[in-house]
């Protein structure tokens, strides 16, 4: 699997010219790549995710950054946060 470095230069040009524009692009870049090097699992189903407040088994299948997709209706979900291993909260994005 290929990864991207987290570092990335942008130049003394750009680093003389603008400290704090080339400080927001290293670190936006560098929070772009960790998410793209991890591992994201799609779950495709014909079901919408469990509710956020129910605490639910299959929500101990997924780790933060996971989509679900609902082929029936065409709409996705990613987990956003865990309460606890069976509470997780799921926002649409589509």
């Amino acid at each position: 699997m290929v990864t991207l470095a987290t570092n990335f230069n942008w130049g003394t040009a750009l680093e003389n010219e603008n400290a704090l524009l080339t400080r927001q692009l290293s670190e936006a870049y560098d929070k772009t790549a960790r998410i793209v090097n991890i591992k994201i699992a799609t779950y495709l189903t014909i079901v919408d995710p469990p509710n956020s407040s129910t605490p639910m088994q299959v929500n101990k299948n997924f780790e933060l950054g996971d989509i679900w997709i609902n082929q029936a209706s065409n709409n996705a979900w990613i987990m956003t946060s865990r309460t606890t291993d069976l509470i997780v909260t799921w926002k649409q994005i589509t």
